[in-house]
């Protein structure tokens, strides 16, 4: 059996999204327990804390949910009405919380000291897992991450602790903790600097979505904190890679305590189940096939040195490995044009990146194909996200099973403006072997700059080392559904044609607000084959 991946998972708050959490959590402990996966190192915020903790424990998630919908969960609910507009303000008045937190200090202190678990160090001196849960400072205006010497429940509770529900000012000056979410509600900076040694880190989140304007004290009240959350967590998603963010699909919002004792613990907890199994699963595929990714961005590095040698091994892998030529049947370059979003309150896709994706299905040719150069997207106007791990390759051989990649960064002397990235078969292919499928998928920022300023752009793609004509070449655009966009050939040229409504239904859109518009040529050899593609203004 393969050794476990190891992985580190930071879990978002959510107040009665809980159970959402907990069920994610439920397939990441199972899949710990099988040796798929090791959880070396955990981090929570608010909610996130308690499933952070049970995690790091070992303690059946399944029993604790059991527990929850056998009259735990409502005695809880009880004990934290929402009361009326007056009534809060009353206790704020008086110096007091709306809340008194010792029901959940006392269900915490049990749930862990029943199991021996009593401080912070206990997780990693017991179970092997480190655990960090954060809550706000507000006397130092920073994020606190607990101590090792800390007792759970205080820590918890802590990190759980909403302005003016559960905590308020303190009147002898000492130091006020609150919630965590107020300054990480989505805890990655305690896990960043440990991937090398404890394997990636990986978000449980929930999807950012706009809510309803506020209409009273209350909902005034309820949208500010949400609004001071939802800042802090979109701030840490941004400097996350997509792929390593799980977005959690539940109807749960973060005061619906009452739906999350009832669907939130039954159909809506085994359908997120499956929904993490399935991206557990793949997750750990493609950690097993080696898919490749670019680190950060070695063509930026300043020191001579590194340049040098970024040129030196362009130069060998050109020399050596040019005259092995490939037999391409189908090649497809996709690219998701977002920089064409209209600005839109509430647009939950305003923020996401461009990205440019090739697909290359082939045959090698008479001679074993070693290696293959891949350039990176367009040069010196582009502003490439390249912080993390953004550009991913993959190869699959005929009956769909993964080979090895090793990637290296490789620059052309002759052109500087590329950046290339050479990718290594292991092992390499053997003459007239394949089909084989690779592809390559990187995000950037306007990637089609000239589209979204002057309404023009010119867009090709022709992949190297090419034995004769390729059969037929696909190129893809996705742009925002309200974007008006159509293709056309170069001026004086007849190259290739749109692309069908049938054959644009084989095209896959990254997320729903997407078109796809498509321009394909058959049996291709022209090296500067394209498109022209166009904008109306509005």
């Amino acid at each position: 059996m393969p050794n476990p991946i190891p992985v580190q998972f930071a879990f978002q708050g959510g107040g009665a999204r809980l159970a959402a959490l907990m069920a994610a959590t439920e397939v990441i402990q199972d899949y710990h327990n099988q040796k798929r996966i090791t959880v070396t190192r955990v981090a929570g915020t608010s909610a996130g804390s308690i499933v952070a903790c049970l995690l790091g424990a070992g303690i059946s998630i399944d029993a604790v949910r059991q527990s929850i919908k056998a009259g735990k969960g409502k005695e809880l609910i009880d004990a934290f009405p929402l009361p009326s507009t007056r009534a809060a303000l009353w206790k704020l008045f008086r110096g007091t919380p709306v809340w008194d937190v010792t029901p959940l200090r006392k269900w915490i202190g049990q749930l862990f000291g029943d199991k021996q678990f009593n401080q912070i160090r206990d997780f990693k001196e017991k179970n092997g897992i480190e655990v960090f849960l954060v809550a706000s400072d507000l006397t130092h205006r920073r994020p606190v991450i607990s101590a090792p010497d800390e007792f759970i429940e205080h820590a918890v509770v802590d990190s759980c602790a909403l302005p003016f529900l559960f905590r308020i000012w303190n009147p002898d000056g000492g130091r006020v903790i609150v919630d965590g979410g107020i300054c990480e509600n989505l805890p990655f900076s305690p896990l960043a600097d440990g991937t090398k040694l404890h394997g990636d880190v990986v978000a449980l989140s929930f999807p950012l979505t706009a809510s309803e304007s506020p209409s009273g004290l209350k909902s005034f009240f309820l949208s500010l904190l949400d609004a001071a959350i939802s800042s802090s967590m979109a701030q840490t998603r941004s400097k996350m890679h997509p792929r390593f963010i799980f977005e959690l699909q539940t109807k749960l919002t973060t005061f619906s305590f009452d739906k999350a004792l009832s669907s939130g613990l039954d159909d809506e907890y085994d359908k997120i189940k499956i929904q993490t199994q399935k991206w557990l699963d793949e997750f750990i595929r493609e950690k097993r096939a080696g898919i490749d990714v670019a680190q950060s961005d070695p063509w930026k590095d300043p020191n001579p040195t590194a340049q040098y040698l970024l040129g030196r091994v362009f130069e060998i892998f050109d020399s050596i490995f040019r005259q092995q030529l490939i037999k391409y049947e189908r090649c497809r370059f996709s690219i998701t044009v977002n920089s064409l979003r209209e600005k839109a309150r509430g647009d939950p896709y305003e923020n996401n990146p461009d990205m440019a994706e090739i697909e290359l299905k082939f045959h090698a040719g008479q001679s074993p194909i070693h290696a293959l150069s891949m350039g990176l997207v367009f040069g010196a106007l582009v502003d490439t996200k390249f912080h993390g791990e953004t550009a991913q390759c993959r190869i699959k051989d005929s009956e769909g099973n993964d080979r090895g990649l090793i990637s290296i960064p490789v620059v052309d002397q002759k052109d500087t403006a590329t950046r290339e990235l050479c990718l290594f078969f292991a092992p390499p292919l053997d003459a007239g072997s394949g089909p084989y499928t690779l592809t390559f998928r990187e995000e950037g920022r306007n990637l089609m700059p000239e589209l979204v300023t002057k309404g023009i752009e010119p867009l090709g793609f022709l992949p190297q080392r090419a034995d004769g004509p390729i059969k037929r070449m696909e190129l893809v655009l996705y742009a925002p559904k309200a974007a008006k966009v159509f293709m056309s050939p170069p001026p004086g040229a007849n190259q290739g044609r749109q692309m069908s409504g049938q054959e644009l239904a084989g095209c896959h859109p990254p997320h729903g607000d997407l078109r796809a518009f498509g321009w394909v040529g058959e049996v291709v050899s022209e090296k500067d084959w394209g498109c022209i593609v166009h904008r109306h203004a509005e």
